[in-house]
């Protein structure tokens, strides 16, 4: 059976579809609808957890961004990905391949609840208190670490051009590269995150990648041809 990533639209699956396409492995993809800001019970169905990442290989079903970067490279990856073993490299490698959920993506998800998500759910006679209050949580509480976190990206950026320093991307470019495309969009991005974004979008494999998954809101690559 041939892999398939169960792949929700605008989502973090979008990292499973560019590392399968830059190692050039067969697979399936099922695209999901969100429900609102969610998931579909249609991808709960498939994992308990509801949320994407997700792929199914045969009898394994296995979620979470990381876990399935580990599971293809090592299955899949034939030498293609080249992980630094020693030195600056190696800890910016396992920094970045870590931080991009352990404590990044949390800030930022937090945030979007509190900003839009949770407003966009309160009944309108209820939202201007309610806003207020979130409002004022998201910027005394989230937005400093999130700045901070993107002020130190932007000076990583600006003297790499991949994050463990190397000639392609490595595990940690997968699993940052959705929230700094989400910086992006927020208008909280800098020049060289910019930078770095377009750099990645315009790879064939990243390329290949959108046309798999389907229309993906943080394809900036498409929205400068259209608009």
């Amino acid at each position: 059976m041939v892999l398939t990533v169960h792949h929700l639209a605008n989502s973090r699956s979008q990292r499973i579809l560019w590392l399968l396409e830059e190692l050039e492995v067969p697979y399936d993809v099922k695209r999901y609808e969100r429900d609102g800001f969610g998931a579909p019970q249609s991808l709960k169905d498939v994992h308990p957890f509801g949320s994407s990442p997700i792929i199914t290989d045969g009898d394994l079903t296995l979620p979470e961004s990381g876990a399935i970067m580990e599971y293809i490279i090592r299955k899949y990856g034939q030498g293609k990905i080249s992980l630094p073993t020693e030195g600056k490299a190696f800890t910016d490698e396992l920094y970045y391949s870590h931080s991009a959920e352990g404590s990044l993506m949390h800030l930022v998800v937090t945030h979007a609840y509190c900003t839009f998500i949770i407003p966009g759910q309160t009944p309108e006679e209820e939202r201007r208190a309610s806003s207020d209050v979130l409002d004022k949580v998201a910027q005394r509480f989230y937005e400093p670490p999130i700045k901070m976190r993107i002020a130190l990206i932007d000076e990583h950026l600006s003297k790499n051009e991949w994050f463990a320093g190397g000639e392609g991307p490595t595990v940690a470019d997968y699993m940052m590269f959705y929230p700094l495309e989400w910086f992006r969009e927020s208008g909280w991005s800098t020049l060289s995150i910019d930078a770095y974004v377009d750099r990645v979008q315009k790879r064939p494999a990243y390329r290949r990648a959108v046309e798999r998954g389907g229309p993906y809101r943080f394809d900036f690559q498409v929205a400068e041809v259209t608009h």
